[in-house]
C-alpha cells in the first residue's frame, strides 16, 4: 500500500526524542554504574528496509532493556509499512562479541497488530477485519562504539511478520472468508545504542 515517505519519517524523531528524554533521565535514577559487571539500562533505535517479495519498505523500531556484560535483554515496538501497516510488540535479546570486529547477533520475537485506516479495511459489499498475528526478526549485526554508553549499530537480518484478516460479506455475516498474510523479508536497519 501506498503511503508518503513524509508521514514515515516524522515518526522517527519522535521516537528519537522519547529515547532520549528516557536515556537523559539515567543519572538521576543512578542507574549508570562505572564498572563493567553492573546492569545498566540500554535504548536502541533502530530505521531501516525490509524488502521481499511484496516490495520493500520503510520500519521504524525502539527498545529499551538492560545490559549485562555482552547481553542485551529488552522489549521493544516498531512502526511497520511492508504491505499492510503494523505495529509489532517485541521481546529482543542481543549478545555481543568484543573481538577485533565487534560483532552481535540479535533476536526479536512477539505479535504485529494490524494498524489499517478505516477506508482501507472495507471494500463494497465486505468488511474486513484485521487481527494480530505473529512476528520475528533474527540476525547480525556491527555494534561501533561511540562514547562509553553509546554505540551506532547495522544490521542484517531476516524477519517475518503476519496479519490475519477476516472478509465478512455483509449480506451473509457467517460467511467469514480468513486469509492469513504471511510477510517475509530482509531487513537492514541502521541505529544507536544509547
Amino acid at each position: 500500500m501506498e503511503h508518503g515517505l513524509l508521514k514515515k519519517l516524522i515518526c522517527l524523531p519522535l521516537l528519537i526524542v522519547c529515547c532520549l528524554c528516557v536515556a537523559a533521565q539515567q543519572d538521576s535514577l543512578h542507574i549508570i554504574h562505572t564498572t563493567r559487571d553492573k546492569t545498566t539500562f540500554a535504548v536502541i533505535v533502530n530505521a531501516g528496509l525490509v524488502a521481499g517479495a511484496s516490495d520493500r519498505d520503510l520500519q521504524v523500531q525502539t527498545i529499551a532493556g538492560l545490559q549485562h556484560k555482552s547481553w542485551f535483554y529488552g522489549i521493544g515496538t516498531a512502526i511497520d509499512y511492508y504491505y499492510l501497516r503494523g505495529v509489532p510488540v517485541f521481546a529482543s535479546v542481543r549478545k555481543l562479541f568484543q573481538k577485533s570486529m565487534p560483532l552481535f547477533l540479535y533476536a526479536d520475537a512477539g505479535w504485529s497488530f494490524p494498524w489499517i485506516k478505516k477506508e482501507e479495511s472495507s471494500f463494497t459489499g465486505y468488511t474486513n477485519e484485521y487481527k494480530k498475528g505473529i512476528y520475528y526478526d533474527a540476525g547480525f549485526g556491527w555494534h561501533f562504539k561511540i562514547s562509553k554508553r553509546n554505540a551506532f549499530l547495522l544490521s542484517a537480518g531476516y524477519s517475518r511478520k503476519t496479519i490475519i484478516e477476516n472478509a465478512i460479506p455483509n449480506w451473509y455475516p457467517h460467511n467469514v472468508t480468513k486469509v492469513t498474510y504471511d510477510l517475509r523479508r530482509i531487513s537492514l536497519k541502521a541505529g544507536f545504542q544509547f
